[in-house]
């Protein structure tokens, strides 16, 4: 794996349906446990005082929506992904760095400094996924 090259149309060995697929699963990944503890904790199953159940509730219910939050960001991200790899030029250092541009836009809507470094992070996992589905790509 290289930190800025890629295959040359990579694009095309990965497959825009494993793009989407990919990008739509790490979207909605946190949907899913925040799903489970909504429901959890709405049939009163969660333990602890009162307080705390409705701190966990609520980060739950967060997480559930937060793929409306983040729902944006990750279709640039997925569309960034499709260019860079179609000119066979996503590496990791590229992924990073793009993920931490648009955790600096996602800083700007919120004012969470911690979104740069998260933006990073999810972007380069992102690419990791699709370098596991797709080696030949990377």
């Amino acid at each position: 794996m290289s930190l800025i090259v890629s295959a040359p149309r990579g694009l095309r060995i990965i497959g825009i349906k494993t793009l989407i697929f990919t990008t739509l699963a790490w979207c909605l990944l946190p949907a899913l446990p925040g799903g489970i503890g909504w429901i959890v904790m709405d049939l009163g199953l969660g333990g602890g005082n009162a307080g705390d159940r409705a701190a966990l509730q609520m980060l739950f219910y967060l997480m559930l929506l937060s793929p409306l939050v983040s729902g944006p960001f990750w279709i640039a991200i997925g569309i960034g992904t499709a260019l860079f790899c179609r000119y066979g030029a996503y590496g990791s250092l590229t992924a990073l760095v793009w993920g931490a541009i648009f955790g600096a836009g996602s800083v700007v809507s919120t004012g969470v400094p911690e979104l740069i470094v998260l933006g990073a992070i999810l972007a380069t996992f992102h690419r990791f996924s699709l370098a596991v589905l797709r080696p030949e790509a990377f």
